[in-house]
């Protein structure tokens, strides 16, 4: 194997003290023990004592100043020695040694590393103590010792960097030893070169122990580990190699001492040395030269390289077995080549537990950490001595580790708590404990791992238990972190549920519960005969998905620890919001369109088909906005529009007589199949129907929802008769007329809800609404005959014109709107009910008394049939009959009198409305309201909407 040679590193040491370090640097009192050096200070001087209330500056000053039997600290060095190493050139006395040490807690507060040349040189010094060190140094070695003995090196890390290690030539050890040193002592250290080696002990030093330490993987450009050349008494025992390149030790020259106790294990065990590092050459484990075999010894140690490495190289003969080279050479008869790889400390039943030399020459008493040899009862003994010295830096110790809980996290003052030390004990030692609970109050010791104490004041935070467990070695066991305990002043029971609306059907939930005792408990019925149990500690329930619209109460249901119980409800409105289309026909038994081509004959149900014609989804369809007109009647007659499969309701849509043709909106729920039933009492009647939107369940992806209802005062937009929103003329045949409602409407509108009349029409003649840049539908939305006076609630898409057109089919009429509200994103949610009778005052039903002139109504809707309080406006169907005078009707949330009716009457006529108004805030009613004469009144409610 090839050797390098290099100059005395003693002219390194000569060039630096003759380069000006100087020898004028006052020494210190020798009357005081501990120097400091404190470079963060605001206050550190090299021109003073070193105290600790006026520290060194730099390290150099320190040491320069330091006499036998003191310690420097170094509390703090940012790298104020700078450009150059800190050299060592005094020395302490036997038994008083000059000590340089480092905080063993802060691993750079003693980080030497000068910008060129080495980290730290000991120049012809003696009785000096290196200890919690980090040496490091680039293209230099990190530690020259030169011409010094009675040298402790103890937990250092020392590092050679290279500038760039992928292709510097440079060549720097970690730490030399040179051949004018002896007495020198390197352990429970780090050290690692990336080029040269890593220890690298010169000709003719001498007494030298290498024992505990660290070599873990370099680089492609390291040599190897130890290397002793012509050294009289080389100790290793109780090291671990990791290296990748060239040999862990290399003993040449002729050397004495031994080698025991040491883990030597490649880090790259399938590659090989000569295809990863730089300088192509054989991995060996232990190599000592022909010249030397005679004064060395090697036993204990275990020695597995990669499959291209040599476990041994022994006076020039090579061995990959332990068996094989104890066989041939008489050593290593103790040695293993088979066990775990290990990076640090070994595993349980490792084979390199309690199998080592007690007696190794050199064997430190404790290992790389500072821990002290134990014996693993789990493992035999197979070592020397008392048997249980692992082999390695690392010594395996008690696996012992507790966590600490309590009975109670928890609880109103005073409260006893009880703690328990819960132990992983698999060596089965007994341990005393400690329990501090935090408070102040004294300490409970116990031989069993619980303890139970009582908390008389309440904190203002947390009180924290910890636990010490005492082993019958003496060490100690703490548990990280603490268990924790509020204690709290009594207090109540107290819980709060909210809704958070997250779509069409999902409602979440937050929850808000307060208790000094723990919460054991926590259930959520969510009204709709399904619930979920909760964690304890949980504050929001994610959405859960109802059945079907409507409204719904969620019960919360809460116990905590001291054995108390409340609950705590909401409510939920689960609704549907409006998808709007262009009006187009789904029924005419005129002509076979949605239904057989014949009238509709009395007491008879047509089943119309709504999910999934003409546009219409064939699922999520809670309800649907048609416009149904009679006509052609032979009888006087009503129809009722109710979902299919449910049972027909006593309330109606539309009331007409013989031979009249009328039109209402209807807006009504879907039955589960898909299906509305239409219902006509008496007679033979043609029945229309065209689809004006639909109210869907089913959220819509990731298009924004839009379709959610705000009401608005009745407001008149047109009234041709009187010059309001257009010219005071009638509107003609095939003509239209624009009418602007922009101004009632947000920017982000989608539909508007408009009442249409028609008036003093010359002919029988229809209406169709629609937006003003749109085509004109085919459809119809108001259907009226010759002088008849004829209203229809009608929704028309709102466009970027902000404008509505109304088109009159034959004849010249009078038209008047009125908005009622509109559709957006920010709105309410639409309910289907019914429909279901609120009011009949023929029969008493709301009330007995048929409506005078000048007079409301209340229709009561919040708080009636499961209508929940947060409903903000209702679809009503509004029936007007028996009126004594030529009459109108208005449908407001407030008693005031109305500019802007539903429902037109005339004396003896039966008429019916769809109205959407708002619900007055105070009495949670319809106000309807009678212009003239006395009137009888019908209300049948189909939907509401509520937020």
């Amino acid at each position: 194997m090839p050797r390098r040679t290099r100059a005395l590193i003693a002219t390194t040491a000569a060039a630096l003290l003759l380069g000006g370090l100087g020898t004028s640097t006052a020494r210190a009192d020798g009357s005081v023990t501990d120097l400091y050096v404190d470079n963060a200070s605001t206050v550190c001087t090299d021109a003073g004592s070193g105290s600790q209330a006026a520290p060194y500056c730099s390290v150099q000053t320190a040491v320069d100043a330091a006499l036998p039997g003191q310690t420097v600290h170094v509390l703090s060095n940012m790298n104020v020695d700078g450009d150059k190493p800190v050299v060592i050139t005094h020395s302490g006395d036997p038994g008083k040694p000059i000590t340089l040490d480092g905080v063993q807690n802060l691993p750079r507060s003693a980080m030497l590393h000068p910008s060129t040349g080495p980290a730290l040189i000991l120049s012809g010094a003696h009785d000096i103590v290196l200890h919690n060190l980090r040496l490091s140094s680039t293209d230099a070695d990190a530690l020259e010792i030169s011409g010094s003995h009675s040298i402790s090196v103890d937990n250092v890390w020392a590092v050679s960097q290279l500038t760039a290690p992928a292709s510097s030539t440079a060549s720097a050890d970690a730490v030399v030893i040179d051949g004018a040193s002896g007495s020198v002592t390197f352990e429970r250290s780090v050290a690692t070169a990336h080029s040269g080696t890593v220890v690298d002990v010169r000709s003719g030093a001498t007494d030298v122990t290498i024992a505990s330490d660290l070599f873990p993987s370099t680089s492609k450009t390291s040599v190897g580990g130890v290397h002793a050349d012509g050294v009289n008494g080389i100790r290793l025992a109780g090291n671990t190699f990791s290296l990748e390149c060239g040999y862990a030790v290399d003993v040449t020259g002729v050397s004495t001492g031994s080698i025991e106790n040491t883990v030597i294990q490649d880090e790259l065990p399938a590659a090989s040395a000569s295809n990863y590092c730089a300088t192509p050459q054989a991995t060996v484990g232990i190599s000592v030269s022909p010249d030397s075999t005679a004064g060395v010894r090697s036993d204990y140690n275990a020695v597995q390289e990669g499959p291209t490495g040599t476990d041994y190289d022994w006076g020039g003969t090579t061995y990959t077995s332990s068996s094989a080279f104890s066989a041939a050479t008489g050593q290593g008869s103790h040695d293993l080549d088979q066990f775990p790889f290990v990076s640090g400390t070994p595993a349980e039943h490792s084979p390199l537990i309690d199998s080592g030399d007690q007696n190794a020459p050199g064997e430190a008493s404790t290992d790389r950490m500072g821990n002290a040899r134990i014996d693993d009862p789990l493992v035999p003994n197979t070592g020397t001595g008392a048997g249980y010295v692992d082999r390695g830096a690392f010594e395996f110790q008690d696996p012992y580790s507790l966590s600490v809980a309590s009975n109670l996290s928890q609880g109103p003052a005073p409260l006893k708590v009880t703690a328990t030390a819960v132990e992983s004990n698999p060596w089965n030692v007994k341990a005393a404990f400690s329990f501090d609970f935090g408070d102040g109050g004294a300490a409970v010791q116990s031989s069993s791992p619980t303890a139970t104490y009582t908390y008389t004041r309440a904190g203002s935070s947390k009180y924290g238990i910890a636990v010490t467990a005492t082993l019958p070695d003496g060490s100690q066991h703490s548990p990280w972190p603490p268990a924790e305990v509020s204690v709290l002043p009594p207090g109540p029971l107290s819980a709060y549920v909210n809704p958070v609306n997250e779509d069409h059907t999902a409602t979440g939930f937050s929850l808000e519960v307060a208790s000094p005792w723990p919460i054991t408990s926590q259930y959520l019925d969510f009204g709709d005969h399904s619930g979920v149990q909760l964690p304890v500690n949980s504050g929001y329930v994610p959405p859960h998905v109802y059945p079907k619209p409507g409204p719904y109460t969620a019960t919360l249901t809460v116990t905590d620890q001291g054995g108390r119980r409340t609950t705590a409800t909401c409510e939920v409105v689960v609704g549907t919001s409006f998808v709007g289309l262009a009006p187009h026909r789904v029924l005419d038994t005129r002509s076979g369109t949605g239904a057989p081509k014949r009238k509709a004959g009395p007491g008879s149900v047509l089943r119309l088909k709504i999910a999934g014609v003409d546009g219409i989804p064939t699922s999520g369809v809670a309800a649907v906005t048609m416009n149904v007109t009679d006509t052609n009647a032979s009888a006087a007659s009503w129809i009722a529009a109710y979902p299919d499969g449910v049972a027909r309701p006593t309330a109606s849509n539309l009331n007409f007589l013989a031979g009249q043709t009328n039109p209402n909106e209807v807006t009504v729920a879907v039955g589960a199949d898909g299906y509305v039933d239409l219902y006509n009492a008496n007679g033979n009647v043609d029945i229309l129907a065209d689809v004006q939107g639909y109210y869907t369940a089913t959220p819509s992806g990731s298009s924004p929802i839009s379709g959610l209802f705000t009401p608005t005062a009745p407001t008149r937009v047109l009234d041709t008769r009187k010059g309001t929103g257009a010219p005071a003329r009638a509107v003609g045949p095939n003509s239209s007329i624009t009418v602007s409602v922009g101004d009632l409407l947000p920017a982000d509108a989608t539909a508007v809800v408009v009442s249409v009349t028609a008036t003093s029409a010359t002919a029988d003649s229809w209406v169709a609404a629609y937006p003003s840049t749109g085509a004109r539908p085919t459809a119809s939305n108001l259907n009226f005959q010759a002088g008849q006076t004829t209203s229809n609630q009608v929704v028309v898409p709102v466009d970027s014109s902000r404008q509505i057109r109304l088109y009159n089919q034959a004849g010249r009429t009078a038209l008047i709107a009125d908005v009622e509200g509109y559709f957006s994103p920010n709105g309410a949610w639409y309910v289907p009910v019914g429909p279901m009778r609120l009011v009949d005052t023929r029969y008493g039903i709301g009330e007995k008394w048929p409506l005078p002139a000048n007079a409301t109504l209340p229709v009561y809707v919040k708080g009636q049939h499961g209508i929940p309080w947060t409903a903000t406006a209702a679809v009503v169907n509004i029936t007007g009959t028996q009126a004594t005078a030529t009459t109108w009707l208005a449908a407001s949330g407030n008693t005031n009198t109305p500019n802007a009716s539903v429902l037109n009457l005339s004396p003896g006529q039966t008429r019916p409305v769809l109205a959407t108004s708002p619900i007055d805030g105070d009495w949670g009613a319809v106000e309807i309201y009678n212009s003239r004469g006395e009137v009888a009144v019908i209300a049948d409610l189909e939907g509401y909407y509520a937020r």
